[in-house]
């Protein structure tokens, strides 16, 4: 049995795989079946969390891949009109994956073979985590985050904006109450979405601070 994806998606995906060995589970891509078609990819490490949709993927079971960063480079779609870039895994045989380049043509050729890149887990339900906005009201929520997590998505945008047509790096982060999760959406992607974890702040710093309602002073007489 087989499971392809579109590799580009892949790379993208990646930059919320976390590092931490404990949860040995979390240091690759999930890849799972959507309900209707083609598959969906999902990466978290704890903070963060990022889903893609690849309409044209194929999956029928829950795997976890993970490829070393010389094979995420080979990941990258070429700037070639019409072309695309998959990545392959056998996970009932060699456990291995293929990277291929696809011409306009329709035509594969083969960049690259990544060894045992399969992750023997079990993936945390992410849809727990992912909040509903549907039925939230309008407002203004204080919300703090860490600034590092927020540079790496707007990194992130750039390279949306550099392989998928029609992508803009700008990014929005729709809030829901509280504590609870965010959203990120990039602007002209509908396939790729972000769940980002607030951090506990000091909610009296909300606001305008009070040194900037005092009345403004008053111009001395000529």
């Amino acid at each position: 049995m087989k499971t392809t994806v579109d590799a580009n998606l892949f790379r993208l995906i990646w930059t919320t795989v976390s590092r931490e060995e404990t949860r040995y589970y979390l240091n690759g891509v999930s890849i799972e079946p959507h309900p209707e078609k083609g598959a969906l990819l999902v990466a978290t490490d704890g903070h963060r969390l990022l889903v893609a949709y690849d309409e044209n993927g194929h999956c029928e079971e829950k795997i976890i891949v993970k490829l070393p960063k010389y094979a995420l480079q080979e990941c990258k779609h070429r700037p070639v009109k019409g072309s695309s870039r998959t990545i392959e895994i056998d996970h009932e045989g060699s456990g291995n994956a293929k990277i291929s380049q696809i011409n306009s043509s329709g035509e594969f050729s083969d960049v690259l073979t990544v060894y045992d890149v399969l992750i023997d887990g079990t993936f945390p339900d992410w849809r727990k985590v992912v909040p509903d906005m549907s039925d939230e009201p309008a407002g203004t929520i204080g919300v703090a985050f860490n600034a590092a997590y927020l540079k790496q998505f707007g990194a992130l945008g750039q390279e949306i904006t550099k392989t998928i047509p029609g992508a803009s790096p700008a990014f929005i982060i729709q809030k829901q109450s509280g504590g609870a999760p965010t959203i990120i959406r990039w602007s002209g992607v509908r396939h790729i979405f972000g769940v980002f974890m607030p951090m506990r702040f000091d909610d009296k710093i909300l606001g305008i601070p009070d040194f900037a309602r005092l009345p403004a002073p008053q111009e001395a007489a000529a």
